[in-house]
């Protein structure tokens, strides 16, 4: 491959190439190409506007998938192309609603006013529907959105005739119209293609290669990363080098890259990095986090998407996530794997809805959300895929304070799975102390319990073990515990409301909790609730030290008493 200045090359067009995605915005650097006269020209957005989503465009679409259904073009094609196949001829109707609508929502997406967190999730999931039946059109070539697969190129070899298929290839109608007329619009010597991206080789070769049957004087330079640029280098005539690979570990932050998490704060911070990489970046996410950014990494080499969060970093400092997989060719293009659904919690039942960054498989597009309200409040809003409307977690919250005989058998059940999903006690005694509970307060919403404590009856054994490191005795107490809230409820309040609830219905009794030395969160819950750490012993079940705590008048006599035992 030859390196090639820019600055030599004289009036340059810069071409911001498809698929990216179309709220990002162009990431193009023009300064040299402007310098010489240049122009910036993005098309990524006319593909979007003038291929994918045009209303004329559709109409054509779903006329050839119907054409080839009923042909039986279908047979032996991917399963979402026949089904999408089948339902455009069952229900006409609904498609061609759906593709009249298409340009105003997404003009209304890329506006200065987008839609709101209500009912974001319901138009953006038509244009997904949409991708899939342009899909169709060109199967097996499989259009999403910000990214693109071509399986039809099994090698590099194949590239060149993948380029000139318009069967399979959405790029050669955007070269032969919007392209043809923006290089027509200027005396350019010189056109680069920006890829950042291997889901945007595609576009590059197949612009490149109309440029050279169309325009063979024209120089034609791509701008991409090595590992990008080297299989597709032959389609070019020169490569520019890039600062940043696409598999870089480091963080990528929007609006502007190098900008700190603190100059974004509220705002969308990228990451983009392999599994073993998570390791080494997860104090820079949690930093990321702590200063309010909404941190969205992109996974190089992860497992399927459909595990609930990646193992590491804790999801608290990861609030979306998707997963690359390239083609089996350099020119073949990428596709992102998006999880239907996240939860902080494993095996317990699942939310109403999924997260709203599920359903838009876009982070750009929670940038404007984020301009309005914060990263945590962003990650409580989730969307109902039957209603298509958007809801609130936290919203329509029912508190329950009542003895264990009055809970249902399946509450039971999940009281339980709730406690051992809090990861701060074991399994052995969990069931056996619930079930001979004095109270248990439950919170739910939609159904779904989402926080959960308990006043319980301190073993025997228990009380013994505490005395004798302690000097304290704890007969007749009840202990105050097992309380777990799920991640996505945390910060609304709701475990220092449970706590309150219990004590008001304690009738009296005294009462103790038992948090670990290391659980600063819920110390600071204990502490709204004005209670006091009275001791501190080795715990044999958890294997670590904690703290024992009671209200403060309880703990102001204790401490009295102990101070001077004859009074």
């Amino acid at each position: 491959m030859s390196q090639i200045s820019l600055t030599t090359q004289g009036p340059a067009l810069i071409v911001q190439l498809p698929m990216a995605s179309p709220a990002a915005g162009p990431e193009m650097d023009g300064g040299a190409a402007l310098q010489e006269g240049g122009d910036l020209y993005d098309a990524n957005q006319d593909f979007y506007r003038r291929v994918l989503f045009d209303a004329g465009a559709l109409h054509r679409r779903l006329e050839a998938v119907r054409n080839r259904q009923q042909s039986g073009g279908y047979r032996g094609a991917a399963r979402w192309a026949a089904k999408t196949a089948g339902d455009v001829v069952s229900r006409p109707g609904r498609w061609e609603k759906m593709a009249a609508e298409a340009g105003q929502i997404l003009h209304r997406l890329l506006s200065e006013e987008p839609y709101p967190a209500g009912v974001l999730a319901g138009k953006i999931s038509t244009l997904h529907e949409l991708l899939l039946m342009v899909s169709a059109a060109f199967c097996p070539t499989r259009i999403g959105w910000g990214w693109i697969c071509c399986p039809s190129v099994r090698e590099d070899a194949e590239a060149g005739a993948f380029a000139a298929d318009p069967v399979v290839n959405p790029f050669l109608e955007l070269a032969d119209k919007a392209f043809a007329a923006r290089i027509s619009d200027g005396p350019w010597s010189t056109v680069v293609f920006e890829a950042a991206s291997p889901a945007q080789c595609p576009a590059a070769l197949t612009l490149s290669e109309w440029c050279r049957r169309k325009i063979p004087d024209l120089t034609r330079l791509l701008k991409a990363p090595e590992d990008i640029a080297a299989p597709i280098s032959d389609f070019f005539d020169g490569i520019l080098e890039t600062e940043k690979n696409f598999g870089a570990s480091d963080s990528s932050v929007s609006p502007k890259t190098g900008q700190t998490a603190e100059a974004v704060a509220s705002r969308l911070v990228r990451w983009r990095a392999g599994q073993r990489e998570l390791g080494p970046l997860a104090e820079a996410l949690q930093k990321s986090a702590r200063a309010g950014a909404w941190n969205h990494l992109e996974l190089l080499d992860s497992p399927p998407p459909d595990s609930p969060a990646p193992k590491t970093p804790p999801l608290e400092a990861v609030h979306s996530w998707c997963r690359w997989e390239r083609g089996a060719a350099a020119a073949a293009g990428a596709r992102q794997h998006w999880p239907k659904t996240a939860s902080g919690y494993r095996g317990v039942a699942a939310l109403a809805g999924f997260p709203l960054w599920c359903a838009l498989q876009d982070p750009f597009l929670l940038v404007p959300l984020l301009e309005k309200m914060t990263a945590a409040e962003l990650g409580r809003w989730r969307f109902d895929g039957e209603t298509g409307i958007g809801f609130r977690l936290g919203d329509e919250l029912n508190y329950r304070f009542l003895p264990p005989a009055e809970l249902l058998s399946a509450e039971m059940d999940e009281v339980c799975r709730m406690v051992l999903a809090a990861g701060s006690v074991k399994e052995r005694w969990v069931r056996h102390n619930l079930e001979r509970a004095f109270l248990i307060g439950i919170v739910t919403e939609r159904g779904v319990i989402v926080a959960n404590s308990s006043l319980k009856h301190p073993r025997q054994e228990y009380i013994d073990q505490v005395g004798r490191q302690t000097g304290i005795d704890l007969s007749g107490f009840l202990e105050r515990g097992y309380t777990s809230v799920r991640p996505e409820y945390r910060g609304l309040g709701i475990g220092t409301r449970l706590l309150a609830g219990l004590t008001d219905r304690a009738q009296g009794k005294k009462i103790f909790s038992v948090i670990g030395e290391d659980n600063l969160a819920t110390q600071k819950i204990a502490l709204r609730n004005r209670t006091k750490k009275v001791a501190v012993f080795h715990s044999r079940a958890l294997e670590k030290p904690v703290g024992i705590w009671m209200p403060e008048a309880l703990a102001d006599a204790l401490s009295n008493f102990m101070e001077h035992p004859g009074k």
